[in-house]
This record gives structure tokens, sequence and C-alpha cells, in this order.
């Protein structure tokens, strides 16, 4: 049975993941760096970005600035991950525990787990009665169009150019020779 969902706790999880940003320090990775002064620096003495000239204010806050988005986004999806997760608990009555997997595998001589952020059980699905969606090459259309493709790539002159939709090939064409006839 349904659980209708919480908004107190959808506002929870984006106080908790964007309240992170808000304690964003992007010194951390760098020991004994605490402003951008001794991050600037640490960048001039550093042979790998000193003799490209990157130890230059502007790069510091480009890389500053760079980390922070990489951050702001990183926290974006773990918030939309959480609260579609939670969704699915409530829509589906299921525990966090239902809707994780996690795989053991080897690779080489290193023993890793791989997870899928959610996994919906099929039983949960087939209630639904979604539309069945067809594969893509049952469809003839596009079995008609692989099938010119192929022969097309098998032919004598491979002038991909001159399959379908015959509205982009005028302008196809023209670009082509505009990029490679300077």
């Amino acid at each position: 049975m349904p659980t209708e969902p919480n908004p107190d706790v959808l506002l929870a999880a984006a106080d908790k993941h964007l309240g992170l940003i808000a304690k964003y320090n992007p010194y951390r990775n760098f020991a004994g760096i605490k402003d951008r002064k001794a991050f600037a620096a640490l960048i001039a003495n550093d042979p790998a970005f000193c003799s490209f000239g990157f130890g230059d204010e502007r790069y510091v806050v480009g890389r500053i600035g760079g980390n922070l988005i990489t951050s702001l986004h990183r926290k974006i999806g773990d918030l939309y991950e959480e609260m579609f997760r939670y969704l699915l608990e409530c829509r589906f009555d299921l525990s966090a525990a239902d809707l994780s997997f996690k795989v053991v595998v080897e690779i080489g001589d290193r023993t890793q787990t791989r997870s899928t952020d959610e996994l919906l059980p099929k039983e949960c699905i087939a209630p639904l009665n979604l539309p069945q969606q067809r594969p893509l090459l049952n469809s003839s259309y596009y079995r008609g169009f692989i099938e010119t493709l192929a022969t097309a790539a098998f032919a004598e002159q491979n002038n991909l150019l001159d399959l379908k939709p015959r509205k982009l090939k005028e302008s196809r064409e023209n670009r082509l020779r505009v990029n490679l006839h300077p």
C-alpha cells in the first residue's frame, strides 16, 4: 500500500545536501593550505603547473571555482538520488534495502563491489500496466534504415550522405565541403 510522501523528509534531504555546500572548503585536499594566497603559492611552485603559467591569479580563481561547481553538482545529484529513492519507497512500500542492488566482481586481482543507485523490483512494475515498448530492431523503419546503412557501408562508393532523409543531403554536403575544403 503506497505511503503519502512527507514533505518534511524531502526538505530535510535538501537541507542536508545543500547545507554541505555552505561548508565547502576549497583547500581541504591541500595539506597546510588555508587561503587563496597560500594556494596560489603552492601552484606557482608546482613544476606541473608553474611551467605553464598556472601560478596566475586567474587560474587559481578558476580552479577554486571549478572545484566548487563540481561539488555543487555532485551534491545536487546526491539530493535528487535521495529524494527519488524516498519517493520510490513511499510509492511501492519498499525499504532502502529493497531498492539496493550490489554485486561483488573480480577484476584482475582486485575485488570490487558494484551497485546501482536504485533497483525497482520487477514485481512492482508489472501491476502498473505500462505500455510495451517494441525493441528498435523489430521496427520495420529501423530495420530498413540499418539495411540501407549496411548496404552503403559495403558498396563500392561509400557515400553515406545519399541516405535518407533526403532533405538533409544538400546541407550536409555543403557543411562537409565548407569544413573539409576551406
